[in-house]
This record gives structure tokens, C-alpha cells and sequence, in this order.
């Protein structure tokens, strides 16, 4: 019991620390790939510039809006950073060492859904009309992807015969799951970026007449967590799509250079066409796709 309790303190201060320093790869890349200076003050050039960052915020003052209920408005975002880190019980740090759950696939279906109940009550409650704005945004975007992703998810359940996601593992060791599923790839990694709200699907956030949608609200420990729940969630995926294409650090940093080369590439996506994207195109092709190999099968 102690020492499962050690494996879970290390496992959950290198998930912050990932968090945190994937922040900083991502200002650095985007400032590479738009040509001025990203952090480069605090530590040997910026690299102390997260832990600076998370002092400051953590610092500062919170309040909230006249009309919210503040016992919830503040509860929200913890149980939001919670269901991020619950996630991360179904990869296989310390193999052997922690007992991980058999149905570990399905846990993770059943986690970005319930996720999608706090990005509600973070807009809800907040009793701002942006907030609000971007929560509904956010619910009609990742309900209509998620759709995407758990057919994808079930096609893998369907090849490991298992609901268990150490036989994907498993499986990597004879052959790369990405050779027989790579008509596939585009669309578990489209859906990815709209799971996750990254560019060019963040018509949640929407800065430029959103503020910043959901969270406009929230600032200091309040918005950290937020933060961090949003990060923790990307760099997860990024290790679910690195099941597939090996399961190795090389591939775990290709997947995560390109979203942010994305991000600083690709300008948002009209609402519109996130919804046409999904339902008219990838969708109906997905499901012909899962038809033609059940019919090989």
C-alpha cells in the first residue's frame, strides 16, 4: 500500500511537470515558427519560466462575478484538474507496479464524457453570457467528435480483441497498429484536436470575440487548474495516439510538434464547418471505412 502510494506522488508531480514543461515547448515552437523571442528571461534562456508562471498565478487574488454561485463556481475547476488526472490511471508508468483496470478503454471514453459535464458548469455557473457562449460551443464540438472517437476506439477494442489497453501495448511488440490503421490516423487525429479544443478547432476560446470563452471568468489558482486539466489532456492523447504508431518518445514528440506546429500555423475554423467537417464529411466516410473492414473481417 506505501509503496503504491509513492508510485502514484511520482506519477502524479511527473504529469505536472510534463504540463508544465510542454507549455514552454510550445511558446518556444511558436516562437520559432513566427521569428521573434519566446521566454527567455527566467533561468538558463526561459526554462524556469513555467515554474515562474504557476508562482504568479497561484499568487494572485481570485474572485468571482456578482451573480455566480460562488460554492460551485469555485469547486468547478478542481473537479475538472481531478478528472484530468483520473485519466492518467490506465497508462502503464510502473508496469507490473500499479494495478491498472482491465476495461482501461472503455474508462477512457467514459472520462471524456464526463469531462464534457464541467466545461457546462464552468460556463453555467460563471452566469456570464461568454462563458456561456463558449461552454455551449465547447459541448456541440466535443459531443459531435467524440462520436468520431469512440467508433475509433472501438475499431481498436475490435483488433486487440480486448477492452484492456496493455494489449495495444502488447500488440506493438510483432507489428505497429499504424500499418493496418493509417486510413484511419487522419481521422483519430482530427478528432483529437476537436476533443482537446487545440487550433484550428478553439472556437470554444475564441480570443478574438470570446475573450476566452469558458474560463473568461476565472484567474489565478482557479485558471491554473483550468490550465493544467486542458494540457494534462493533450498530452494523454498524444500518448493514446502514440499507442498506435509504436508507442515511443519519437513519435510522442512528432504528435505533439505537430499540434503546435498547427497551432501556429493554421488560422480557426468557422463553426459552421467544424459541424459540416464532422457530420457531412468525416462521419458518414468513417462508417463506410468500418463497414468495408467488418465485410474483410
Amino acid at each position: 500500500m506505501f509503496l503504491t502510494l509513492i508510485q502514484l506522488m511520482i506519477l502524479l508531480v511527473s504529469i505536472m511537470l510534463s504540463v508544465a514543461f510542454f507549455s514552454l515547448f510550445e511558446r518556444k515552437m511558436l516562437a520559432l515558427i513566427q521569428f521573434r523571442k519566446g521566454p527567455n528571461k527566467v533561468g538558463l534562456n526561459g526554462v524556469m519560466q513555467p515554474i515562474s508562471d504557476a508562482l504568479k498565478l497561484i499568487m494572485k487574488f481570485n474572485s468571482s462575478p456578482l451573480d455566480s454561485l460562488n460554492w460551485i463556481y469555485f469547486f468547478m475547476p478542481s473537479l475538472f484538474f481531478t478528472i484530468s488526472l483520473l485519466i492518467w490511471m490506465v497508462i502503464p508508468i510502473l508496469k507490473g507496479s500499479i494495478y491498472f483496470m482491465q476495461s482501461s478503454l472503455l474508462f477512457i471514453v467514459l472520462c471524456m464524457s464526463v469531462s464534457i459535464y464541467m466545461v457546462i458548469f464552468l460556463g453555467w455557473f460563471s452566469n456570464s453570457k461568454y462563458s456561456m457562449i463558449g461552454s455551449i460551443r465547447s459541448v456541440v464540438q466535443t459531443i459531435s467528435y467524440e462520436i468520431i472517437l469512440s467508433f475509433l476506439i472501438l475499431l481498436l477494442i475490435i483488433m486487440s480483441m480486448s477492452i484492456d489497453i496493455m494489449s495495444l501495448i502488447f500488440m506493438q511488440d510483432e507489428a505497429w497498429l499504424v500499418m493496418p490503421l493509417l486510413c484511419f490516423l487522419p481521422f483519430f487525429f482530427i478528432s483529437l484536436l476537436a476533443e482537446l479544443n487545440r487550433t484550428p478547432f478553439d472556437v470554444t476560446e475564441g480570443e478574438s470575440e470570446l475573450v476566452s470563452g469558458y474560463c473568461v471568468e476565472y484567474g489565478g489558482i482557479l485558471y491554473t487548474l483550468i490550465f493544467l486539466s486542458e494540457n494534462s489532456s493533450v498530452m494523454f492523447m498524444s500518448i493514446m495516439l502514440s499507442f498506435i504508431t509504436g508507442y515511443n518518445f519519437i513519435m510522442l514528440l512528432m504528435i505533439i510538434s505537430l499540434m503546435v506546429w498547427i497551432r501556429g500555423s493554421l488560422p480557426r475554423i468557422r463553426f459552421d464547418m467544424i459541424m459540416n467537417l464532422c457530420w457531412v464529411k468525416m462521419l458518414p466516410l468513417l462508417l463506410c471505412f468500418l463497414l468495408l473492414l467488418v465485410m474483410i473481417i
